[in-house]
Formats: structure tokens, C-alpha cells, sequence
């Protein structure tokens, strides 16, 4: 009776870590900033409601889909997501002022963010 019952217990808590992982679509689909959906306030409030810190960089990908490019430093690996920028053909304009956040995972793991306009 107790391993059924531990067995639920692991289930449910799984269902419901995995569901808090929704995909944002308007983040998602606004590749490069181009459509202006994506901006800070959003980025902080999707880490915020899926309790993205210290998560894994998979677990982050599920919710803001795939970066627009991605660098790495060391033991440090980034990945940035462009958003409010003038484009050209669905790219951010040459010269134009960028705006875009860095995700910065350590060892797998989200350790900070910053937003940069530049």
C-alpha cells in the first residue's frame, strides 16, 4: 500500500512541474523582436509565473522557444533574445539601436539576466 501511494505522490508532482512549463507563442513567435511583443516586462514576469531561476537551459527553451543567437564565455553560456528592434526583412536594421536579453546559465542552470538597448 505505501508504494502506490508514494507512487501518486511522484506523479501528481511531476504533472505539475511539467505544467507550469507552458511555451509563451507570442514570445516565441516574434523572432528577432521584429513584431513587438517580446520586451522586458514580459521576459521577467514568464521567469517570474514559471519559476525559471536555477532552472536547466532545456526547461528555460520550453518556455521562450530558441534564442536568436547564443554565445559562450568560458563556463558561461548565453542566450539572447532580441526584442523592440526596428527591422529589415524580419531582421533587426543595420544601424539601428538594438535592444536585447541575455539569459546567462552557468553550469546548466539560469544564474541571471540582463536586458541591453544599445
Amino acid at each position: 500500500m505505501k508504494y502506490p501511494l508514494k507512487f501518486a505522490v511522484v506523479l501528481t508532482l511531476m504533472l505539475l512541474y511539467s505544467c507550469k512549463l507552458k511555451p509563451n507563442p507570442g514570445w516565441i513567435k516574434d523572432k528577432n523582436g521584429c513584431l513587438g511583443i517580446r520586451n522586458q516586462k514580459l521576459a521577467k514576469t514568464m521567469i517570474d509565473q514559471s519559476d525559471l531561476m536555477g532552472s536547466s537551459e532545456t526547461d528555460f527553451m520550453k518556455v521562450f522557444g530558441p534564442p536568436d543567437t547564443t554565445t559562450e564565455d568560458n563556463d558561461i553560456r548565453m542566450l539572447i533574445y532580441y526584442w523592440g528592434n526596428m527591422c529589415e526583412q524580419n531582421k533587426p536594421a543595420t544601424g539601428a539601436d538594438k535592444c536585447y536579453a541575455r539569459f546567462y546559465f552557468k553550469k546548466d542552470r539560469l544564474s541571471s539576466t540582463n536586458f541591453i538597448c544599445e
